[in-house]
């Protein structure tokens, strides 16, 4: 795990959740693969996904909130509207912003 997250404590704790993974999904194996092809793949999108977390915390957060409302809690325009008493319109336009500083962000880590 160090090798894709730099910081000890998330590795280990990714370790910990790629075997909570595999133990509820194992009535999904397949056995088409090897085992050990099969944890690297968890892993990897754990480690993407905590990537990607780490990177949206780094999003200003008018933008930051109605990005995680809408594509992590799979909220409506509407209801995200409603929550935050914005207009629609708000809602859209910061989706927009809030994906563009999220490229920004995601743009500067790689360089």
């Amino acid at each position: 795990m160090l090798s894709y997250i730099s910081n000890l404590t998330d590795a280990e704790e990714v370790t910990q959740d790629v075997f909570i993974k595999l133990y509820f999904s194992l009535d999904k194996f397949r056995f088409e693969a090897g085992l050990l092809t099969y944890l690297y793949k968890i892993a990897r999108n754990l480690c993407q996904a905590l990537s990607l977390f780490q990177s949206l915390s780094k999003v200003p957060d008018k933008e930051r909130v109605v990005i995680e409302l809408f594509y992590i809690d799979r909220q409506k325009y509407r209801e995200i509207s409603e929550t935050l008493k914005i207009p629609i319109g708000t809602v859209k336009s910061r989706i927009t912003r809030g994906i563009d500083k999220l490229k920004e962000v995601i743009k500067n880590e790689k360089t």
